[in-house]
């Protein structure tokens, strides 16, 4: 049910059970002589309280509606709305328990009197009672009893809620400084509200969801007792005041302050409470500096001189920038901390993940129109380029990739902008550019094509550009999707339909990929994709672990592993960033790959084993002997070594020695049991993972490079060969045409390859076997290869044919003496440069 739902049906279960009591009130004033004589109105007024089915219906519906209030109280405050509930409910039955035996003297009046001095705990005498006479004589009815309950617990409820109000900063900063788990946002602005709601209602959201194996009761404690804390000099500030009435506690202190910092993020003084935190304040600088605070908080903690298991999460810091090149800038340069991450959100970001999100999923190979020469425009082709890196990477089908044409008076600009600077992954993409005005050139585009999947719009709205949107959409029946210039827009992620102009406001918030709006910051997005990546390598197997990373509401991946994806990201980059020779740098499409030397993929690989072992040696996990019964199917052993904490890779590094429990539960190395065969498939294995997680950055836009400039390309460099291909042997000669018009010839013997681009090209029957060798039911390349960039035009002599190399191509030559030219991007595609010795 949605918060939404649960406040209107909270609101329904009060007014129901406030009706009930009111309709029997009534009836027992109006009809005394029949309420006398019925057993269940007796319960209520007579002097037989025999039966509680009127009480328990009554009381249940109440408790239910503070239950959904509690729920969705980002509309209704259960404060207040209990309060309410207490004192209609006491003043009802006190006032139909009155009325009947007050007698003729001002009854109404006397019972008012009466009913309100049920509020100090006084019952009057002489009203009901053994020894009274009259209509009221004997035992005191149930309705005053509970009425004089509920207006004590009223009058208690009153003083507590006036304290709140009086004590709210003191009130705040305790909860804030006792609170051991917290997001803290510092810069309150317009933009900043919605992610403080946002932020409440994922924390509020996931109180619901079922526990996993590894959530044990003291983690979920310590979930119910996360919170939302808002730095602010000024709690007396209206934006202040509207986030505490969202639900975030506010901290009054300034936010470069470090004793305030220390007491917020840290619980009982050295543990380390911070979950996230986001300085999104109007001032990038003052952002930084908030998070240069934090840092040094945490930087002074015990635990920052431990392993860094012992910290409970690994805390994310987020800075607003407003430019997204510098945000990637400072993004790379601060990856160094073995601890935590360190991001930078920007506006244009946030807004071209939503722009992107309401296309929905593009048919293969259909075109999208990005109508605009603002920064949003070049934000939004790079997350188009990783959307669709990723879908092919997580379906393993290489798919015929979108056109995208960018349309304005500085198109082409925009486009050179956007080559200087895209990521590897852009490869996945092809962009063109016509420089003309917009609605004139997406209507003349659709009669000389088909309709396009989408026209996006990324200039700030201006007067005529609802008008103009709607239009388009109208007469190409298309999706249009752009900033409106309504201030009262509210964010979302709808479908845009066919031929309707759907607009946006510019934000700073997510997607909903956690199911909550929450912004999600580029290392959780990372560490979210390879989890994807881990679930399509394999079907799921009953395990939690291959629960999607997603939170939709009902499910949830469990924190362990979420934690577990997190920290294996964090050592990668920690453990270069700490090395002398090698260090992490922005890379382009047009950067050439660096191969990983073995001995730095082996130490990097058993860092990453070490790290995974202990994290779960720490959560009491071990390796299966002999003697443990195992089941015999599949699925169910999974299960079983999941709920058991048992794990067969739980082994040592270098000699494979498992690691079981002993007889005080602990799990210890078990001496003289080595394994030379598990050592080795534990290593490839490690290797095959970190290897992964290298490319995966690469393409990203995070690229391993030589820290020693000396080490860099040269003119001549020596290139290792990757990447998977298809191959058939000829049994006829054949032939093809290049893209640069040159005839290539093979024989019958030869082979005919198929690269990842689609592209086939012939080679020779003796050169093949020592370039490729079989991977399944394809090949991958093997090899190295010298190569040098033609300054010049220039014919190349290759086994298969003449070629017209052109400047700025490559001539590559392998160690038989065959030569051959290639593109710059098929170099960049399908080779990695082995780095340089010193000349």
């Amino acid at each position: 049910m949605s918060r939404h739902g649960s406040t209107v049906t909270a609101f329904g279960c009060f007014i129901l059970a406030g009706s009930l009591t009111l309709i029997l009130s009534i009836f027992t004033l109006l009809f005394p002589a029949m309420a006398a004589s019925d057993t269940l109105m007796q319960t209520w007024w007579g002097p037989r309280p025999d039966s509680w089915l009127w009480p328990t219906v009554i009381l249940g519906l109440t408790l239910l509606g503070l239950m959904l209030v509690r729920r969705g109280r980002s509309h209704v405050r259960i404060g207040f709305a209990s309060l309410v509930t207490l004192v209609f409910s006491s003043f009802v039955l006190g006032m139909s328990a009155y009325l009947p035996c007050v007698g003729n003297d001002n009854p109404f009046l006397n019972s008012i009197t009466y009913t309100l001095t049920l509020y100090l705990g006084v019952l009057e005498p002489g009203i009901f009672g053994p020894d009274v006479n009259g209509l009221c004589r004997g035992n005191i009815p149930l309705a005053i009893q509970l009425a004089r309950f509920l207006s004590i617990a009223a009058t208690f409820w009153a003083a507590v809620q006036a304290a709140g109000l009086l004590f709210r900063a003191q009130i705040d900063r305790l909860s804030s400084h006792f609170a051991n788990d917290v997001d803290v946002i510092v810069g309150l602005t317009e933009d900043s509200i919605p992610l403080i709601r946002s932020l409440v209602h994922e924390n509020q959201a996931a109180r619901f969801l079922p526990a996993g194996r590894h959530r044990q009761l003291l983690h979920r404690i310590r979930h119910h007792r996360r919170r939302v804390v808002v730095i602010t000099a000024n709690a007396d500030d209206p934006l202040a005041l509207e986030a505490k009435s969202r639900g975030a506690l506010i901290y009054p202190s300034d936010p470069l302050n470090i004793a305030a910092i220390r007491r917020v993020m840290l619980y009982r003084n050295h543990n380390v409470a911070l979950h996230r935190f986001y300085a999104v304040g109007p001032q990038q600088s003052a952002n930084i500096a908030a998070c240069e605070a934090v840092e040094s908080v945490l930087g002074g903690t015990r635990q920052s001189s431990e392993d860094p298991l012992s910290w409970p999460f690994v805390p994310r810091l987020t800075a607003r920038f407003a430019n997204p090149q510098a945000a990637d800038e400072w993004r790379v340069a601060e990856i160094g901390t073995t601890h935590w991450f360190k991001d930078a959100i920007t506006v244009d970001d946030a807004t071209a993940r939503h722009l992107v999100a309401a296309m929905g999923e593009l048919p293969a190979g259909s075109s999208v129109l990005i109508a605009g020469d603002s920064a949003l425009t070049l934000a939004v082709l790079d997350e188009l380029a990783w959307n669709c890196w990723t879908a092919t990477r997580l379906s393993g089908e290489r798919s015929e990739p979108p056109t995208v044409v960018l349309i304005g008076t500085t198109a082409d600009r925009t486009l050179r902008d956007w080559e200087n600077h895209r990521a590897p992954c852009s490869s996945e993409v092809r962009v063109t550019a016509q420089t003309v005005e917009w609605e004139d050139a997406c209507l003349q585009y659709v009669k000389l094509n088909p309709a396009p999947g989408a026209i996006l719009l990324t200039d700030p709205p201006q007067i005529r550009t609802d008008a103009q949107a709607s239009r388009v959409a109208r007469l190409t029946g298309t999706r249009v999707i752009g900033l409106g210039r309504h201030a009262d827009l509210q964010l979302g992620s709808p479908d845009a339909k066919p031929g309707q102009f759907t607009a946006f406001p510019p934000t700073l918030l997510g997607t909903r990929v956690e199911g909550s709006d929450v912004p999600e910051d580029s290392w959780t997005s990372l560490a979210r994709f390879e989890h994807n990546l881990y679930l399509a390598s394999a079907p799921a197997n009953g395990r939690s672990a291959r629960m999607a990373w997603p939170d939709d509401g009902k499910t949830r991946l469990d924190e362990f592993y979420r934690q577990d994806n997190l920290r294996q990201l964090r050592l990668l980059m920690a453990n270069v960033s700490d090395r002398a020779d090698w260090k992490w740098e922005t890379v382009t499409a047009n950067d050439i790959k660096c191969a990983v030397p073995d001995d730095l993929l082996t130490e990097l690989a058993e860092a990453e084993h070490v790290r995974w072992l202990n994290y779960r040696l720490a959560a009491g996990w071990a390796c299966p002997t002999g003697n443990t019964p195992l089941p015999q199917e599949p699925k169910e052993r999974a299960i079983f070594f999941e709920e058991h904490k048992l794990n067969p890779n739980m082994r040592d590094w270098g000699t494979g020695a498992p690691y079981v429990r002993s007889g005080n539960g602990r799990s210890t190395l078990q001496t003289g049991a080595n394994d030379s065969s598990a050592a080795t498939q534990i290593a490839e294995w490690n290797k095959h993972i970190v290897r992964g997680l290298i490319d995966d950055l690469y393409h990203w836009g995070l690229g391993l490079q030589p820290a020693d400039p000396s080490f860099r390309l040269t003119d001549v460099t020596t290139f290792q060969r990757t990447g998977i291909v298809r191959a058939e042997k000829l049994t006829t000669s054949w032939q093809t045409t290049t893209s640069h018009g040159d005839v290539l010839t093979a024989a019958a013997g030869d082979w005919k390859v198929i690269g990842a681009d689609g592209q086939a090209r012939p080679v020779s029957a003796t050169a093949f076997p020592q370039s490729y060798v079989p991977d399944g039911s394809n090949y991958r390349r093997i090899g190295t290869v010298r190569g040098r960039r033609l300054s010049a035009a220039e014919e190349v002599a290759s086994p298969e044919g003449t070629l017209h190399a052109a400047a700025g191509m490559w001539f590559l030559t392998d160690p038989n003496g065959d030569s051959w030219a290639v593109d710059h991007s098929y170099l960049v595609a399908n080779y990695e440069a082995l780095v340089a010795e010193k000349p």
